[in-house]
């Protein structure tokens, strides 16, 4: 197991911190019905948040109620770490929807981008396990998201999809679309880059205060 260049990890976030991003999240968003795709869908002028508080949110959120901070301890990419490969997927696929001004729902967009790589293990060594991990993974991603919530529909496709066209199955909507072609674009930056994301780090570290 490698240690990324933004590992270190989170070493812990307060109660207080969670109870005021979780209040003001409710303030912005309204939680869809599990299983029906039918959240609050909003228009670029209605949203009252912007992209950094919105996966802020929903990265506590992911923390408290699972083992996403687990993810910062595997490599994706060059030195970027599974756990910030994600949030920079989550993050600039909010940014391209708002960008466009596209109509969706923008809750399930950052879930789905945020456990659209929901494994615990390094692709990079070398095990049977880890065979066809481009194959594979996004079913696996698949099954430990279910262990922590129930998906709903686009969430459900944008993890199972996200790998087209390596994966035969193609996205059917905007959102699911929106992770694949991010994804991809921020795999190529990683690769080309030992010092991704620094950025967006730095837009982070003071909340989630990490070493």
């Amino acid at each position: 197991m490698r240690q990324g260049r933004n590992g270190g990890w989170i070493k812990g976030c307060t109660a207080s911190l969670f109870t005021v991003c979780m209040g003001k999240e409710n303030l912005c968003l309204r939680s869809g019905t599990a299983g029906t795709g039918k959240g609050m869908v909003i228009t670029v002028k209605e949203l009252d948040f912007n992209a950094e508080d919105l996966i802020l949110h929903k990265v506590l959120w992911l923390i408290r109620i699972g083992d996403y901070k687990k993810l910062d301890a595997y490599i994706q990419h060059n030195q970027t770490s599974c756990f910030w490969h994600s949030v920079a997927v989550a993050y600039y696929s909010v940014r391209m929807a708002r960008f466009l001004h596209l109509k969706c729902n923008y809750e399930c967009l950052a879930v789905g981008a945020l456990l659209h790589d929901y494994v615990f293990y390094d692709w990079h060594e070398k095990d049977k396990s880890h065979r066809f991990h481009g194959l594979r993974h996004p079913k696996t991603a698949w099954h430990n998201a279910l262990k922590i919530k129930n998906l709903d529909k686009l969430e459900d496709d944008i993890i199972r999809k996200h790998m087209f066209p390596l994966t035969p199955y193609p996205p059917v909507y905007k959102e699911s679309i929106i992770v694949c072609l991010v994804d991809k674009a921020c795999s190529l930056y990683e690769i080309t880059n030992r010092n991704a994301y620094q950025g967006l780090t730095r837009k982070y570290a003071a909340y989630l205060m990490i070493a």
